[in-house]
């Protein structure tokens, strides 16, 4: 949706985000527990409640939309990309298998609550080069061998203002494989996932 936010619904956002951002961390799976979170993540992160007007209404919309309540929704988080940074190929939800070790995500998604099930990306700057969010096996396909290029398959680019919405799993709660995405370098973004 080219044109869901205006000017100004951006600027609030990163305003209000931008005294507390700090660099992202990432849910290691069992096989990666101990790794830096910068082997597959370099942005910077803040959780925002909805606790102004602006965002309540901003929250209704999207509401309206994803026919998903707020109720169903996590705060949105606020990622600042700066040149270089990225966050390599990976999936919003979370596979519990993958994670048997991790108490938080298995408490989480203990019979199927709690896991991402659609991702609204707000795109609250525009960027001379870079940013886009890409989709490697939009259409099928096997996954890539490098998961931070952009090369290949679908790729949405960042244009202020502009949302994109994509599902996590299908109608009967199986996880979208092909929803793998990683993200390039170079804007202020807003995500918002909703839950199962």
């Amino acid at each position: 949706v080219s044109s869901f936010l205006d000017a100004a619904e951006c600027q609030h956002i990163i305003e209000k985000a931008t005294p507390h951002v700090v660099r992202s961390g990432v849910s290691h799976m069992d096989h990666d527990v101990g790794k830096p979170a910068t082997n597959w993540r370099s942005s910077s992160t803040y959780f925002m409640a909805s606790d102004d007007e602006n965002l309540r209404r901003l929250d209704r919309r999207v509401e309206a939309l994803t026919l998903v309540r707020k109720t169903h929704q996590e705060h949105a988080q606020i990622l600042r990309y700066e040149r270089g940074e990225r966050y390599s190929a990976h999936h919003d939800y979370f596979n519990p298998k993958m994670y048997a070790k991790n108490k938080d995500i298995q408490e989480m998604t203990e019979k199927g609550m709690f896991n991402r099930l659609i991702t609204v990306f707000f795109y609250l700057s525009d960027v001379e080069v870079g940013g886009q969010t890409n989709f490697p096996q939009a259409g099928g396909g096997d996954p890539p061998s490098d998961f931070d290029n952009c090369d290949r398959g679908v790729s949405v680019f960042p244009r202020q203002g502009r949302i994109m919405v994509f599902y996590s799993q299908d109608p009967a709660a199986n996880f979208d494989e092909y929803s793998l995405c990683p993200v390039r370098f170079g804007c202020y973004r807003m995500s918002c996932h909703s839950f199962t």
